[in-house]
């Protein structure tokens, strides 16, 4: 659903991720720098424990007290990504994000086995349906969906609920 905590959730889930391997390498990721920027660092700045890590503008990059870092990049062009080695990526609003940054994110976390977290309303009928959802459908163990309507969380207004049901 729209609003409903799903850039929240994944910028929870990255910082449990570095709390599990405080050395590790991560990669954070959103299909335009602007939404990077207003949307999904914003959140995730929200959250970060006070000490636990600085953001180094130059690199793109925050470093965390115990030597481990998590790579910030946008996937406006998919191949910023390469050659970086992520223990986990967490890719926000991955249904905006062209195929080429879906196979780009599995790359990165090819050689760790690390798993990969996106956030995203549908966007239609293209990579994250074909390739996630109907694996998923398939029974691959390696997918997992979790999908909710706005209404579904207790921070979404009702009265924006039904006001979207009567004009839509």
């Amino acid at each position: 659903g729209v609003q409903s905590g799903k850039t929240y959730g994944g910028a929870v889930w990255m910082l449990q991720c570095v709390a599990n391997n405080t050395k590790g390498t991560f990669l954070i990721a959103a299909p335009t720098y602007k939404h990077l920027a207003q949307a999904t660092l914003l959140k995730f700045n929200q959250i970060i424990p006070t000490g636990w890590m600085e953001y180094n503008k130059v690199e793109s990059c925050y470093n965390t007290i115990w030597g481990g870092k998590i790579f910030c990049r946008s996937t406006e062009d998919p191949d910023s990504i390469e050659g970086i080695s992520a223990d986990a990526v967490w890719a926000d609003e991955c249904g905006k994000m062209p195929l080429r940054a879906w196979e780009n994110m599995q790359a990165r976390v090819s050689q760790t086995l690390g798993p990969w977290f996106g956030t995203s309303t549908p966007y239609g009928m293209n990579w994250l349906k074909t390739h996630l959802y109907d694996n998923w459908k398939k029974g691959y163990p390696e997918y997992s969906v979790v999908h909710y309507k706005s209404m579904d969380s207790p921070y979404f207004p009702k009265e924006s609920w039904e006001r979207a049901k009567r004009d839509m």
